[in-house]
C-alpha cells in the first residue's frame, strides 16, 4: 500500500511503501496504487483526505502578488524601455532618443557653442508622411535647432518615465485577480 506524508496542510513531503517501509511519518495518508500514479504522472504537490492528488499553490495570497507584480513590472519597463529607445518626432525627423544619442545630442550642442558656431550637423532619421526612413542621415541644424531637439528629448524621456512609475504604483494596488488578468 502506499502512503503520502503530508503536512497539516496537505502538502506533499514524501512517498511510503508499506511492503518497504517500516517507520512511516506522520500525518499521512492511505492512497490507492492508481492515485499515486496520478500524484507522480502529474507531479502533484498534495494529497486530500480521500486521497485524490492535485496541484496546489502553497505561497500564501502576499508571495502571489508579488511574484505578479514583479513579471509585470518587467513587462511595463520592458515596454516603457522599448518606447524610449525607439524616440520621437521632431518636425520631419525622427529622433532617437535611447541614452546614447541623448549624450551624443548634448556633446554635439557644446561642441557647436565652444567653436561659435551657428549650425551643426547630427545624425537622424527623415520623418515623412508618417514613415521613418530606414537609414539614419547627417542633417545641418542650427544650435537653436539642436537644442530644441534635445529638449524635446529630455521632456518626452522625462514624461515617458513619469508614465511608467504611474503604471507601476497603480499595479501595486491591483488585487491577484486583477493582476492575473493584466495586459500589457
Amino acid at each position: 500500500m502506499k502512503i503520502a506524508h503530508i503536512n497539516t496542510e496537505n502538502q506533499l513531503l514524501g512517498w511510503y511503501d508499506s511492503s518497504i517501509h517500516k517507520n512511516i511519518p506522520t500525518p499521512n495518508i492511505k492512497v490507492t496504487n492508481k492515485q499515486w500514479q496520478d500524484s507522480i504522472t502529474n507531479n502533484c504537490n498534495k494529497i486530500n483526505k480521500d486521497g485524490t492528488p492535485e496541484i496546489f499553490d502553497f505561497r500564501i495570497d502576499a508571495d502571489i502578488k508579488s511574484s505578479l507584480v514583479n513579471e509585470i513590472n518587467t513587462k511595463i519597463k520592458t515596454h516603457f524601455g522599448n518606447l524610449i529607445d525607439e524616440g520621437f518626432q521632431y518636425k520631419e525627423y525622427w529622433i532617437t532618443s535611447k541614452q546614447k544619442q541623448q549624450d551624443d545630442l548634448h556633446k554635439r550642442i557644446s561642441g557647436v557653442e565652444m567653436l561659435g558656431l551657428e549650425v551643426g550637423k547630427y545624425k537622424c532619421y527623415k520623418y515623412i508622411n508618417n514613415k521613418k526612413s530606414d537609414n539614419k542621415e547627417i542633417f545641418p541644424f542650427s544650435l537653436e535647432e539642436l537644442k530644441n531637439i534635445y529638449k524635446v528629448g529630455s521632456v518626452f524621456i522625462d514624461k515617458t518615465l513619469q508614465e511608467e512609475e504611474d503604471i507601476l504604483i497603480m499595479i501595486r494596488k491591483l488585487s491577484i485577480e486583477k493582476l492575473e488578468n493584466f495586459k500589457i
